[in-house]
């Protein structure tokens, strides 16, 4: 995962230190503390680190459930 708190659509572009590559294992998720300990180590302003790490790991959530339930063919919670 790559994360900065600096907004944008060209993190490839800022500078290292501002930007935070840390892996994580897909098939057990993304966990919050990693999304904490990223966040915190860049130097993040608190009042947006617990919103981040609170909805970070349910956006990985739900992608991962869509992206099982297109493999499946299910669609809105209905085999298609």
């Amino acid at each position: 995962m790559t994360l900065t708190h600096h907004g944008g659509v060209d993190i490839e572009e800022f500078d290292k230190s501002l930007v935070a590559s840390v892996p994580f294992d897909p098939l057990t998720g993304l966990k919050a503390f990693v999304v904490a300990n990223a966040l915190s180590a860049l130097g993040a302003p608190k009042q947006i680190i617990s919103p981040l790490v609170q909805h970070l790991p349910k956006l990985w959530e739900a992608g991962g459930r869509a992206q099982v339930a297109a493999r499946l063919g299910i669609a809105g919670g209905r085999a298609s």
